[in-house]
């Protein structure tokens, strides 16, 4: 994949979490200003949302992306509008700490410096859902010598077979496709191994997501946890 579709693919991500976080912009996005291109505006009825998102950890694209931030603000500000404006710098990984220093001198405490984690953490915190999922069951998984629902024996693949294709799919494959958006049902007898898999498919879109290889996390259900509710 190359840079550039990798800072589309990026901004994509941020303006799909803003729309979430933001509902009553839900159909803004990428707007014009002034001849350029802003990666995103949000206007709700208390505040106006301008956001700037990259993949780079260079103080040069914080320097550049805080002034346009900045200038938006400003220029909002003289209008005489009520409503209160923020910057958003939003990086893939933990902004660095010249990042920081960048955005709080130029950004003169009204453009704030998150990562793509914390700004989606407003809508639900992924590391704490992880950490919590992982000491939970996953369907009938258990180690069968000390019944911990955590088994200690590494996971065996086995190869499912794809009834579409004729085929066998590996975990990898499915991991790949699913981030895709390919939708999957894994069936099989009690005892062959669908609850374990499903728990290996789910540990490998946890660590891309921890690793930064990926703004998507992964959620494990378990369906008899939750039979009778609508």
């Amino acid at each position: 994949m190359s840079t550039t579709q990798s800072d589309r693919d990026f901004e994509d991500e941020v303006r799909r979490i803003a729309r979430a976080k933001w509902s009553a912009a839900q159909y803004s996005g990428a707007q014009m200003l002034e001849g350029r291109e802003r990666d995103g505006i949000f206007e709700t009825e208390e505040s106006i949302n301008f956001i700037e998102a990259t993949v780079s950890a260079g103080t040069g694209k914080a320097k550049e992306d805080t002034r346009k931030l900045f200038k938006a603000i400003s220029e909002h500000n003289r209008t005489g509008a009520l409503k209160i404006a923020i910057g958003w710098f939003v990086t893939k990984n933990e902004p660095t700490a010249d990042q920081r220093k960048e955005v709080q001198e130029l950004g003169k405490g009204q453009v704030r410096a998150v990562s793509f984690s914390q700004f989606q953490q407003s809508l639900i915190d992924v590391r704490a859902y992880l950490s919590a999922r992982g000491n939970h069951s996953f369907g009938s998984v258990q180690d069968f010598a000390t019944k911990s629902k955590i088994p200690v024996a590494p996971f065996v693949e086995i190869g499912l077979s794809h009834a579409a294709s004729d085929s066998y799919c590996m975990v990898d494959d499915i991991v790949m496709r699913v981030l895709l958006g390919e939708h999957f049902a894994i069936v099989g007898q009690y005892g062959a191994g669908k609850s374990m898999t499903l728990r290996e498919i789910y540990m490998r879109l946890q660590d891309m997501y921890i690793k930064g290889r990926t703004a998507k996390f992964p959620v494990y259900i378990n369906l008899r946890e939750h039979s009778g509710q609508s």
